[in-house]
C-alpha cells in the first residue's frame, strides 16, 4: 500500500475515531518474524496479538515534488524495545536474515466488541531493508515501501545468445552494452532528396546501433532496438536510404550508408524481439562536400549571365542564381559558373574512394518553342551524363545526381572545380529561349571505410504496443469539461473487418505507414466518410459504397510511433516495467495525454538506468508527476493552471475544496445540501423538515431545529446542545420515535454530530455520536499548536531561465530555449538546464515556462496539521488545487484568498496519536 488514501482516510479516521465507544488501533504486522506489535497499548485481534513493544512515534509521509517528478513514499522507521533482548531472534536458528521480510501496518477500531481483520485498513505495505541500529536498548526498523516504479532497472544487457554468430559471442564492441530502448522521430535530413526538406546541417540525435559481429552469411549484423520499431526505411531500390548512417572516425561526420539493389543493406528482423539489420562485410558510405570559395560566371552570344551566383554554393537551398540563353541567340552561346571546392579532409587512400558524384538541385525552362533538341546542360564542358534534364513538374525540387566521368574518383576528382554551362545547340538565331535556375551544388563522395565503422538509427522508434487497442476513457476534469480525451490511440479494427453504419469513427491497431485496410460494407449501403485515427494524426477516408460495390481499400499514410509525453510515460510502465493494466488508471493517462498533446519526445536509452532517475527526469521536463491514486492505481497528473478545484473540479472553490482556519461562532447550513431531516415521530408519523438555511450557534441551530419539527409534528420534541460537550440532544416526550439518517440525501445529520450511515431508532432521545463545536476557537483542529504556519518555498528563483536540450549522438546540447520573467523581480537571476528527451521546440518551451512559472518568485507554502487535517470531509489526492483560509492569509492575499488555489504537496499520518498534516503551496 502506498499511502494514496490519505485524505479518505481523514474522513474515514474523523467519522470514527470521534465516535463513542471507539478508539483506534495501530499494528504493525511482521508475519515472516511472527512478531506483531502495537502503537500504543497491546490489543488483539481475530488472528493476531499486537504487543506493546515500540518505543517513539512511527510516521508515514507521502511527498509530492513541487516541480514534478515521481511521488515516493518515505520509508517507514520504527524502533523495538531490546532491554528483554528481542534481537534474539536473530540468532542462527530463529531469523538470522530478515532483511526483505514484508511488513504491514494496519488500522484497526475497537468499538468494545471483537477487533476483526474484515474491517481493517491497511496504511502501508513494505519490506524489511535495514537495521540502522541495534543495541541494549533498542532495534531500529527501516521499512521501504513495495512500489512497482521504485527501484527497478530498466535497460536489459545484451548476452553472446545475441550474438551474430553465438559460437563467437558478442564482439568487443557489443559486450556490456544494452538492447536500446528508442523513442520518437530521429529522422536526419541532411542530404536528403527533395529539395524542400534537403539540408547542410549536421543536427540530429540519431541513436547508437550495438554491433553483433559477422553472421554465417558473412554479413556485419547491427542491432537498431531491443523492440519493434515504427519505421527502418532501407529501400533497396536506391542508393540512398535516409535511416541508416555510420560516424567517420577520421572526420567525426555522420555518413549515410550506402545501399543499391544487391542490396547492401537487408532488414532482419523488425518484431517485439528487436529490430536488427545486415550489411555486407565492407559497407559504402556516403559524404557530402560542400562547395566553397568564390563562384565565377561566364557568358558568351546574346545570353544573360548568371546572377547573384553565389547562391549556388551559399547552402540555402530556397535561393536560386539564374542565367539564360535567350531569343536570338545562336550555336554555342552559354551561360557558364565554375563551382570552386576544397581538399577533402578524409584522408583515406584514393584506392577507397568508389564514386565522386555531382549533386544539385535546378530547374531548365524553355520558351518560344525551344526543348531539350535546342539547348543542353553541360558539366565540365562535355555533354556527359547529368541525370535526367530537370524540366518540369518534379523540378526543381527533386535532386539531380551527375555522374562525373571526366574526373577520376579520387582526392584529386574532390578537389577540382566544377563548371556548369546552359548553351545553344542548333544554329538559330530564332525566338527560342532557355533560362536555368540552379539552387545548390555540391559533390557525393562514395568510400569504404578500412574499419568498421559506427552505426547510428535515423528512423522513427517505439510503436504503441496492443495495450493501447480499445482504448476510451473520460476523466471530470476543468480544464476539458468532462469530455472524453482519448490517449494516442482507441478502438482496434483489423484488416478486412465488416462496417455498416455511416459516419463512424474507427481506430487503427499496429497500422504502420503502406499497410492496407480492406473495409466492407457488410451487404451494401452507404458508409460515407471514415476518419482513421492513428497516434497522433487523422486521416479522413471518403468511400462511398453502393449495393453493388461490396468493399474498397485504401492506404493507411500516418504512423503510430510512441512521442507524447503521456504515451512515453505509459508506454515504459507496460513494456519495460511489464506493470499490468489493472494497476493504471487509464484516465489520468487519456487526460495527461491531452494536456500534452504538443509535446514530442525523442530519446534513446543506451544505458542501464534506475526507474526512479528516469521517471523523475522525464516527468520534469512534462510539468507532471506521477503518484498512486485512492486505489492503488498508478496515476498521472500534468500541472495546467487552469484546471479546476480538486474535489469539485469547479474553477472556484466549493466548500469541500476549502481547508479553513477560523474561529467559527456559527454552523453552515447550505440549502439542499445539508439542512434537510426526516423522522417519525412517537405518534408513528413520518415526517419531512427542512431547517433554514444560514449561520447558527449551537443554541440557535437548536431552536431552529425544535421549531421546526413542532411545526410538522405534535409540539412535544426537545432539541439541546451543550457547548462543554459539543454534544446535540433530540427527544421526544411521548415516547420512543426514529432519526431516518439513511432516507435523507440532505441530512443535517453529519452537522449535528450523528453518524448517519445507519438510522437512530427504539429510543426517545438521541445524542450526537462525536462532539461538535463552533462556539470555541480552541477546539477548533487547526487551533493545537503548530496547526497552521507559513513559509515560502526554499527552491531558488530564477528570472532568466535557459534549457539545452537537442542532444546530439556524442552527448552535445545543439539548441537552447531562454525566456525571461522580471514580474516580481526586476534581478536577472540565470539557471540553465537541460532536456535531454526532445529536439522539438514546442515541447522544450513548455517545459521551460512550467520551471520559469513556479520558480519566478517565492511562493507561500501553508503547512495544515489537525486530528484529521482533512476538514472539508472529503479525499483530496497530489497536486490537487485547494483553497486554504485563514486570518494570516486574508491579511496578505486580501480578497484573493477565497479564490486561491494551493497545490497540495505533502500528506502526513502519524501512527501514534492519528495526527494528519498536509502541505500546500500557492498556485
Amino acid at each position: 500500500y502506498y499511502m494514496s488514501r490519505f485524505s479518505s482516510l481523514a474522513n474515514y479516521i474523523r467519522q470514527h475515531s470521534k465516535k463513542l465507544g471507539a478508539s483506534p488501533r495501530i499494528g504493525i504486522d511482521i508475519p515472516g518474524l511472527s512478531k506483531a506489535f502495537s502503537v500504543g497499548k497491546e490489543f488483539s485481534s481475530d488472528t493476531t496479538t499486537f504487543t506493546d513493544e515500540l518505543s517513539g512515534i512511527p510516521t508515514i509521509t507521502r511527498s509530492i515534488p513541487r516541480l514534478g517528478g515521481l511521488s515516493k513514499v518515505s520509508s517507514l522507521s520504527f524502533t523495538v524495545n531490546n532491554q528483554d533482548l528481542f534481537s534474539d531472534l536473530f540468532a542462527s536458528g530463529g531469523s538470522p536474515d530478515p532483511e526483505n521480510e514484508a511488513v504491514n501496518v494496519y488500522l484497526y477500531y475497537d468499538d468494545g466488541t471483537a477487533i476483526l481483520d474484515a474491517e481493517r485498513e491497511k496504511l502501508f505495505s513494505g519490506i524489511i531493508s535495514d537495521f540502522p541500529a541495534i543495541d541494549y536498548n533498542k532495534v531500529t526498523f527501516k521499512v521501504d515501501s513495495q512500489d512497482h516504479i521504485q527501484r527497478r532497472k530498466i535497460g536489459t544487457f545484451l548476452t553472446d545468445s545475441d550474438a551474430a554468430d553465438t559460437d563467437e559471442g558478442l564482439p568487443e564492441l557489443g559486450r556490456g552494452k544494452i538492447k536500446p530502448i528508442v523513442y520518437g522521430d530521429h529522422t536526419f535530413l541532411k542530404a536528403n532528396d527533395a529539395k524542400s526538406i534537403d539540408t547542410v546541417s549536421n543536427l540530429n540525435n540519431m541513436t547508437p546501433c550495438v554491433y553483433l559481429g559477422i553472421d554465417s552469411d558473412g554479413k556485419q549484423r547491427w542491432l537498431i532496438a531491443g523492440h519493434k520499431v515504427d519505421e527502418i526505411d532501407v529501400d533497396a531500390s536506391t542508393a540512398l536510404q535516409g535511416q541508416l548512417w555510420g560516424l567517420d572516425l577520421t572526420t567525426r561526420r555522420f555518413v549515410r550508408l550506402y545501399n543499391d539493389g544487391t542490396p547492401e543493406v537487408t532488414v532482419e528482423q523488425n518484431d517485439s524481439n528487436g529490430c536488427i539489420i545486415s550489411i555486407v562485410t565492407e559497407p559504402r558510405f556516403i559524404d557530402y562536400w560542400y562547395g566553397k570559395g568564390t563562384v565565377t560566371k561566364d557568358n558568351n552570344g546574346v545570353t544573360t549571365a548568371f546572377t547573384n551566383e553565389e547562391r549556388a554554393i551559399d547552402k540555402d537551398f530556397s535561393t536560386k542564381t539564374t542565367g539564360s540563353v535567350d531569343d536570338g541567340s545562336s550555336t554555342n552561346d552559354y551561360v557558364k559558373l565554375f563551382i570552386p571546392f576544397v581538399d577533402w579532409d578524409n584522408s583515406i587512400d584514393d584506392s577507397r574512394i568508389n564514386t565522386v558524384d555531382l549533386v544539385w538541385y535546378g530547374l531548365i525552362t524553355y520558351a518560344g518553342g525551344a526543348n531539350n533538341t535546342h539547348f543542353s546542360i553541360f558539366i565540365e564542358g562535355t555533354n556527359q551524363t547529368i541525370g535526367e534534364e530537370p524540366e518540369g513538374g518534379n523540378y526543381p525540387e527533386k535532386r539531380v545526381t551527375a555522374t562525373l566521368t571526366a574526373f577520376p574518383a579520387t582526392q584529386a576528382g574532390i578537389l577540382e572545380d566544377m563548371e556548369i554551362a546552359l548553351a545553344r545547340d542548333d544554329s538559330g538565331p530564332d525566338t527560342k529561349s532557355a533560362s536555368l535556375d540552379i539552387y545548390q551544388v555540391y559533390k557525393q563522395i562514395t568510400y569504404t571505410p578500412e574499419e568498421i565503422t559506427p552505426l547510428y538509427f535515423a528512423g522513427k522508434g517505439r510503436r504503441y504496443g496492443d495495450w493501447i487497442n480499445s482504448r476510451t476513457g473520460t476523466e471530470a476534469h476543468a480544464d476539458n469539461d468532462g469530455y472524453a480525451v482519448k490517449s494516442s490511440n482507441t478502438d482496434g479494427v483489423t484488416l478486412g473487418a465488416t462496417f455498416s453504419s455511416a459516419g463512424s469513427n474507427f481506430v487503427t491497431d499496429g497500422v504502420v505507414v503502406g499497410d492496407t485496410l480492406n473495409i466492407t460494407s457488410g451487404g451494401g449501403g452507404n458508409i460515407g466518410v471514415y476518419d482513421v485515427i492513428t497516434a497522433g494524426a487523422t486521416l479522413t477516408v471518403d468511400r462511398t459504397f453502393n449495393s453493388d460495390v461490396g468493399s474498397q481499400t485504401f492506404t493507411v499514410n500516418k504512423s503510430t510511433i510512441i512521442e507524447k509525453g503521456a504515451g512515453v510515460i505509459e508506454s515504459l510502465f507496460r513494456d519495460e516495467l511489464s506493470i499490468a493494466t489493472a494497476d493504471i488508471k487509464e484516465d489520468s493517462l487519456n487526460v495527461a495525454s491531452n494536456d500534452l498533446s504538443t509535446t514530442k519526445l525523442s530519446f534513446a536509452i543506451v544505458e542501464q538506468i534506475e526507474s526512479d532517475k528516469l521517471f523523475n527526469n522525464i516527468l520534469k521536463t512534462l510539468g507532471s508527476i506521477v503518484t498512486y491514486d485512492s486505489d492503488d492505481k498508478i496515476k498521472m497528473r500534468t500541472f495546467v493552471a487552469g484546471d479546476g478545484f480538486g474535489v469539485s473540479g469547479t474553477n472556484s472553490p466549493a466548500p469541500e475544496d476549502i481547508w479553513e482556519f477560523d474561529p467559527h461562532t456559527y454552523f453552515l447550513l447550505e440549502s439542499g445540501v445539508n439542512n434537510g431531516l426526516k423522522y417519525k415521530d412517537s405518534n408513528v408519523d413520518t415526517y419531512n423538515v427542512t431547517v433554514t438555511a444560514g449561520s447558527y450557534t449551537g443554541d440557535e441551530l437548536a431552536t431552529e431545529l425544535e421549531t421546526q419539527m413542532d411545526a410538522v409534528s405534535t409540539p412535544n420534541m426537545t432539541v439541546s446542545y451543550n457547548s462543554s460537550t459539543g454534544i446535540f440532544t433530540i427527544a421526544d416526550a411521548g415516547g420512543n420515535f426514529e432519526l431516518l439518517w439513511a432516507h435523507a440525501s440532505t441530512t443535517i445529520g453529519e452537522m449535528l454530530g450523528f453518524d448517519v450511515s445507519a438510522s437512530d431508532t427504539g429510543a426517545a432521545s438521541y445524542t450526537s455520536d462525536f462532539p461538535v463545536w463552533v462556539d470555541s476557537f480552541i477546539e477548533h483542529p487547526l487551533a493545537q499548536k503548530g496547526g497552521f504556519s507559513l513559509r515560502k518555498s526554499t527552491d531558488p528563483i530564477i528570472t532568466d531561465l535557459t534549457v539545452n536540450y537537442y542532444r546530439s549522438p556524442t552527448g552535445d546540447y545543439q539548441a537552447i530555449s531562454n525566456d525571461t520573467d522580471n514580474t516580481k523581480h526586476a534581478e536577472t537571476i540565470k539557471k540553465v538546464i537541460v532536456n535531454d528527451y526532445t529536439k522539438d521546440q514546442t515541447t522544450v518551451e513548455f517545459h521551460r515556462d512550467f520551471i520559469l512559472d513556479r520558480s519566478f518568485k517565492k511562493f507561500y507554502h501553508s503547512p495544515l496539521k489537525g486530528m484529521d487535517a482533512d476538514l472539508s470531509g472529503m479525499g483530496v489526492e497530489g497536486w490537487d488545487f485547494i483553497n486554504v483560509r485563514h486570518p494570516v492569509l486574508n491579511g496578505i492575499l486580501e480578497s484573493g484568498e477565497e479564490t486561491q488555489k494551493w497545490l497540495l504537496l505533502k500528506e502526513q499520518i502519524s501512527l501514534k496519536n492519528l495526527v494528519m498534516s498536509i502541505e500546500a503551496e500557492e498556485a
